[in-house]
């Protein structure tokens, strides 16, 4: 297993990877994945900072009410 620069842990040949850095990989993950005018789906309430990353990238925020009901996770039904 490597440490690499920007905290990333990699476990040699099998593509496993680990990310200590979250807020940063989404991040970049967006940034590799959007394009302007996407819109993606947040469950609310969220980490506040997503949708600002989101926004960084020009991409549209649609967010999706969870309840305790829940366990406020988003499921199929509530995409609907």
């Amino acid at each position: 297993m490597r440490l690499h620069s920007c905290g990333l842990l990699t476990e040699g040949g099998n593509g496993l990877s680990e990310c200590h850095w979250g807020a940063g990989a989404f991040l970049l993950a967006l940034g590799a994945s959007l394009n302007p005018g996407d819109e993606v789906l947040l469950s609310d309430p969220c980490y506040p900072c997503n949708q600002n990353f989101i926004r960084l990238y020009d991409a549209k925020v649609k967010f999706v009410p969870v309840y305790a009901d829940t366990a406020y996770q988003l499921s199929a039904d509530l995409l609907r």
